[in-house]
């Protein structure tokens, strides 16, 4: 929690990306130099939680990121237990029919 966010791999781009997530889901105004540097974990929670206290939560919203209208540069990536799950299902499947097949 006290470990630079640099030390998790965190560069600039990175950064960019996690603040504009957090205030899109959120709702809020965050400054990208609360990203940067020394910040932490930590640092980064308090600066939500200030945020939120000044907004009263307001801008919470549940956002559809997932969904089929979300814009392009925001749709979510496949995460790899997606990716597995969908591969798993895929050979179940293959399975069962040649199974199927060489009872038939």
């Amino acid at each position: 929690m006290d470990d630079p966010l640099t030390a998790f791999g965190l560069d600039s781009l990175m950064a960019v990306e996690l603040r504009n997530e957090i205030q899109s889901r959120l709702g809020l105004t965050l400054q990208i130099t609360d990203f940067l540097g020394d910040a932490t974990i930590a640092s980064v929670a308090r600066s939500i939680v200030k945020e939120l206290a000044v907004t009263g939560g307001s801008g919470l919203t549940s956002t559809g990121h997932d969904g089929p209208g979300a814009p392009a540069a925001i749709q979510r990536m496949p995460r790899a237990v997606d990716a597995a799950t969908a591969l798993l299902d895929e050979l179940t499947a293959s399975a069962s029919v040649s199974g199927q097949e060489k009872h038939s």
